[in-house]
């Protein structure tokens, strides 16, 4: 997994690449959002348009992010699901958790 950070306004944008899963890049999504959180970051949006593979490691890691946002009064999103993924967050009932957007445009623009 290569996780990319970029700024657009106040929101923190993290590109992510490559598979989530528990032999590759474990943690590493969930260490990343912890770092932002540290240094004052509370706008986060993951983009998961070039995620390839995802398993249930990679679920948790999503879903950890999701929640130590959360738990600091800050906002994470999601764009850019592959069809597995949306398909995969749809039978994990996560689909009903996450804030998932169209676009990345409409994600930056829906932050308040």
């Amino acid at each position: 997994m290569v996780i990319e950070m970029r700024k657009s306004g106040d929101v923190t944008v993290l590109d992510i690449r490559g598979r989530i899963t528990f032999s590759k890049g474990s943690g590493e999504l969930s260490d990343t959002v912890s770092d932002l959180l540290d240094a004052g970051e509370r706008k986060i949006l993951l983009n998961t348009e070039d995620v390839q593979q995802i398993d249930s490691q990679g679920i948790a890691e999503l879903l950890k992010a999701h929640i130590s946002v959360t738990k600091q009064d800050g906002q994470i999103k999601f764009t850019g699901l592959s069809p597995r993924l949306h398909e995969v967050l749809t039978v994990t009932k996560l689909l009903m958790v996450f804030d998932i957007q169209q676009d990345e445009q409409s994600a930056l623009e829906s932050f308040s």
